[in-house]
């Protein structure tokens, strides 16, 4: 029970006291029907019926017949409230600042406080609080016991909190919950907490510090806590620390930063210190200086480069434009064929001024000859050609614009000229024979003809022999009369001389007799043999034959005479390639009056070829 409840008990129990016996209130002590009716003035308890008119027995005049009144929601003396009707009173009445629902008690004769709210929190102690917030009724840590410290109220208001307390304060040390004490500065002075100087001290109760001896230092010289500056002490600052590009730094009377001696600044217009640019002040720059065609240059806010957002038509923007030849799939008309070539995907450079080539498919001049576009050569690429398959002996065939040129070629069969090196193979060309005459024919008079092709001659107009006059032109596939083969390997191809009219490689034209080892195979051993033929009254007989030697390895062919049937005699042996017309004097072979043959041998094994034509037999 409250020591404010107990009191309101104990008032009424004297106002009780005090009007016992008061007319007009019933009293009912003792469990027996009064006679007093408010106004009467026995005042007798005993019970008796006291022959009063009324029809009860409790000797009154009324009719009613008393018992207990509390619950009846009216306050009957000695009650101090009765149900609903509660005096008047209510719980903000009683201390309970944030109110509540009062009730009365069963017996009537107290207040149930317990719905009643106190106001707790309102820095305010009240009711039955002990304290409230700051409100600690007058008490501190001394009245628990400590030296010092900071006294706290619990956040229920109903006790003191006294963890803050201490028994040190005063002590020259710093204890638990102090923030100095006495000389004990926990290691700050007054320049640690922003001033200039003076003496730090510590408050009486060891809470907080003493600030009233420190002292702004400004106007010292020096530089402290809180100053920018301090007279010439600007803590190596300079004009360009802060933001300038020169000048001399201040320091004003409240020992802040004084740049008005300062110059030159990002945002001044004019194009100064480590600036690119400034404002207007483009340094002489504009869009064209960036690659772009048009619109306007903008500096950047901190002056250290450009902004091109308002620049237009640049390399890259895909419109071939401005000086451009191209600019990305936009190629202005241009294409592969356009520039030279014969297909593929033309692409522009990252320039915007030239092209890649690189998809581009064939063109004169890559070194490839491709017929389907008309080339005959490409560079150095003769396709195979030289001046000799162009009609010419010697020289060098040249390429121009993937066409032939012939200009350093020279020497061809009709030029009149007899052109006796390799790879010529002229017998005659035109009038020139050159030593050769009627007679090397076994003719002692008449003239020469050239046949076409300059490989052979006709010596048909010429007249006059000693009786021996053979000129075999092979112009058939059948052996002159007279003439074999002979299979001396017995090869089992059956590839021996034979007849072509392919390539004459002989200086002669038309058919030859030739043999292959390259067909024929290994061991080859064949032999072609002329008919029999007799000297008759010539003083000299003269052999010669077209032919072409080709040699490989090892290989090698014999021109041979058998003389009256008798054993062969090598007139020639041929162990390199050589080709042409060739004339021997075969007259001291041969007897007076002697019959003899000529044969060809050719000796090989998987080797090259012989080719004979214009087989000649003169004597004079």
């Amino acid at each position: 029970m409250t020591k404010f409840l107990m009191i309101m008990i104990i008032l009424l129990g004297v106002a009780t006291v005090a009007c016992w016996g008061c007319a007009g209130v019933d009293y009912k002590v003792d469990g027996e029907n009064d006679t007093d009716t408010g106004g009467d003035t026995d005042g007798d308890t005993d019970g008796d019926t006291d022959g009063d008119t009324d029809s009860d027995t409790d000797g009154d005049t009324d009719s009613d017949t008393d018992t207990d009144l509390c619950g009846n929601n009216t306050i009957d003396s000695p009650e101090v409230c009765d149900g609903t009707d509660l005096d008047g009173q209510e719980c903000s009445n009683l201390g309970f600042a944030d109110g509540g629902v009062l009730e009365c008690g069963d017996e009537c004769d107290e207040f149930v406080l317990d719905d009643c709210v106190d106001g707790c929190g309102n820095n305010t102690q009240e009711g039955s609080e002990a304290c409230d917030g700051t409100d600690l009724a007058g008490v501190d840590c001394t009245y628990f016991g400590y030296t010092g410290g900071v006294l706290e109220c619990d956040t229920d208001c109903d006790d003191f909190n006294t963890s803050s307390c201490s028994d040190g304060c005063g002590n020259d040390i710093v204890d638990a919950g102090e923030i100095c004490d006495g000389t004990d500065l926990n290691g700050q002075d007054c320049t640690t907490l922003g001033f200039g100087g003076g003496t730090l001290g510590c408050s009486p109760i060891c809470d907080a510090f003493d600030l009233t001896a420190c002292v702004n230092g400004c106007g010292n010289g020096i530089a402290e806590a809180g100053e920018d500056c301090d007279g010439s002490d600007l803590t190596g600052q300079s004009c360009i620390t802060q933001g300038f590009y020169a000048g001399a730094l201040g320091c004003d009377g409240n020992c802040d930063f004084d740049t008005s001696g300062c110059s030159g600044y990002c945002g001044d217009n004019i194009t100064n210190g480590t600036e690119t640019c400034d404002g207007t002040d483009l340094n002489g720059q504009d869009c064209t200086d960036f690659g772009f065609y048009g619109g306007t240059l903008v500096c950047n806010g901190t002056c250290s480069g450009y902004s091109t957002a308002s620049c237009s038509g640049y390399c890259g923007d895909g419109i071939a434009n401005g000086a451009e030849l191209c600019d990305n799939t936009d190629l202005d008309g241009h294409t592969c064929l356009t520039e030279g070539y014969y297909g593929g995907t033309l692409i522009c450079n990252g320039g915007c001024n030239g092209f890649f080539y690189t998809s581009c498919t064939g063109y004169c001049g890559d070194g490839t000859v491709q017929t389907a576009q008309g080339e005959e050569c490409d560079g150095v690429n003769m396709n195979g050609h030289t001046c000799p398959t162009e009609g010419y002996y010697y020289g060098t065939l040249l390429c121009n614009v993937c066409s032939f040129d012939a200009g350093s070629c020279w020497g061809t069969c009709g030029d009149g000229v007899l052109n006796t090196s390799a790879p010529s193979t002229e017998v005659c060309d035109g009038s020139d024979f050159g030593t050769t005459t009627c007679a090397d024919y076994g003719f002692s008079s008449g003239y020469l003809l050239c046949n076409a092709g300059c490989g052979s001659i006709d010596s048909s107009n010429c007249f006059g022999t000693c009786g021996l006059s053979v000129l075999e032109q092979f112009s058939s596939a059948s052996l002159p009369t007279g003439w074999t083969v002979e299979d001396a390997d017995g090869d089992a191809y059956g590839y021996d001389w034979v007849y072509s009219t392919a390539s004459n490689t002989t200086g002669g034209s038309g058919g030859y007799w030739w043999v292959d080892s390259d067909i024929t195979g290994p061991n080859f051993d064949d032999r072609l043999v002329s008919a029999l033929y007799s000297r008759g009254g010539c003083s000299t007989v003269n052999l010669s034959y077209n032919h072409y030697y080709y040699y490989y390895d090892g290989d090698y062919g014999q021109v041979q005479i058998s003389v009256d049937g008798g054993a062969w005699q090598t007139i020639t042996t041929y162990s390199s390639t050589t080709s042409g017309l060739v004339s021997s004097n075969i007259t001291g072979y041969l007897g007076a009056t002697s019959n003899f043959r000529i044969r060809f041998r050719y000796v090989a094994n998987y080797d090259w070829h012989w080719k004979v034509d214009n087989f000649t037999l003169a004597g004079t």
